[in-house]
C-alpha cells in the first residue's frame, strides 16, 4: 500500500475513534440524567415519576436528549444469582426446541453447582474433559452473561437473538434479584416465572399497557413463588439501561442504586460498544 493510502486509512481510523468518543460522551451524559431520575423520582408500577416527567422502566424505548433509551428494572429479568432450572427450562422452550431447552437448562445447572453429579441432560467436568473442551465448568455463579456461550448446547443465535425475537442476553441478568416484578417483567420471563400460557401472558401485557392495575390485581394470586412476600409490583435497585444513537453502537450499562451510601449508585457493567457475541 502506498504512503498516501496508509495515511488515508490512518485518518479514517482516527475519525472513527473520534466519532466513537463523541457518542460515548453523549451516552454518559444521558446515563447520568437517567440515574438522577431513578434516584430522585418515585417508582410506581412500571414507571418512575419526577415532577411532570414519567419514564417507563419495563424496557420501552423513550427519547432522552435525542437518544433512544431503554430502562429495564432488574426484577423484570430472570436473575441467575437465584438460578431455577425449571424457570430456565420454561424460558428456553419459548426460544428453542424442548430437547435443546432440557440440555441447556441442565448444562447451566451443572455449570454453576459445586458438585460433580451430572444432571440427566447436563455435563460435569468429566464430560468437558472427554470432549476436549479446553475448559471446565465454573462450579460457581457465572460472572458475565457471555459465559453462557461456553455451554455445549448454546449457540450464538440463541444467545444474541435478532430483530424479530429475543435472545437470552435480552432476558437474563447476572446476579439479579430473587423476585419478579409483574409490572416490568419482559414477556418471556413473565411467562416462564409464573408458568403461564402465551395467551395469559399477552393478556397481562395488554393490561399493563393500559395501566389497568386494578384489573390485573384480580388475575394475580396474593402470593406466588415468583414474587413471594414482596408482592407482584416491587422493583429492584438494579437496572439495565440501553442507550443508542441512530445508526451507531449501543451502550449497555447495569447500574445498582445505593441511595443510603456515600456514593448513591454504582455502575456494575459498562459494555460499549455492546456488540453481538460469539464463541472465540
Amino acid at each position: 500500500m502506498s504512503l498516501s493510502g496508509q495515511a488515508r486509512n490512518k485518518l479514517q481510523e482516527i475519525q472513527r475513534q473520534q466519532t466513537a468518543w463523541q457518542h460515548e460522551l453523549a451516552y454518559r451524559s444521558v446515563l447520568q440524567h437517567v440515574i438522577h431520575i431513578l434516584l430522585a423520582g418515585e417508582t410506581a408500577y412500571n414507571r418512575v415519576r419526577l415532577d411532570k416527567l414519567q419514564i417507563p422502566i419495563d424496557g420501552q424505548t423513550v427519547t432522552i436528549k435525542g437518544l433512544d433509551v431503554q430502562i429495564q428494572d432488574g426484577a423484570g429479568l430472570m436473575g441467575l444469582g437465584w438460578y431455577r432450572a425449571d424457570w430456565m427450562n420454561r424460558l428456553l422452550r419459548q426460544l428453542t426446541s424442548p430437547k435443546n431447552a432440557n440440555r441447556i437448562s441442565d448444562e447451566l445447572a451443572d455449570w454453576i453447582d459445586a458438585d460433580s453429579i451430572r444432571r440427566r441432560n447436563g455435563m460435569e467436568a468429566a464430560g468437558y474433559l472427554a470432549a476436549n473442551k479446553g475448559y471446565l465448568p465454573r462450579n460457581a455463579a457465572i460472572r458475565t452473561l457471555d459465559e453462557l456461550l461456553e455451554l455445549p448446547s448454546m449457540t450464538a443465535e440463541l444467545y444474541n437473538g435478532n430483530a424479530e425475537r429475543f435472545g437470552l442476553r435480552d432476558l437474563l441478568l447476572v446476579g439479579g434479584t430473587d423476585h419478579i416484578n409483574v409490572a416490568t417483567a419482559v414477556a418471556p420471563v413473565l411467562q416462564a416465572a409464573l408458568d403461564l400460557s402465551a395467551q395469559q401472558t399477552q393478556k397481562i401485557i395488554s393490561i399493563r399497557q393500559h395501566q389497568n392495575w386494578a384489573q390485573l390485581a384480580k388475575l394475580l394470586p396474593e402470593y406466588h413463588e415468583a414474587y413471594g412476600d414482596y408482592g407482584p409490583y416491587t422493583p429492584s435497585n438494579v437496572y439495565r439501561i440501553n442507550i443508542r444513537k441512530k445508526n451507531a453502537a449501543v451502550l449497555t450499562a447495569i447500574i445498582r442504586l445505593t441511595p443510603n451510601k456515600p456514593t448513591p449508585y454504582e455502575i456494575v457493567i459498562w459494555d460499549y460498544p455492546d456488540n453481538e457475541r460469539g464463541w472465540i
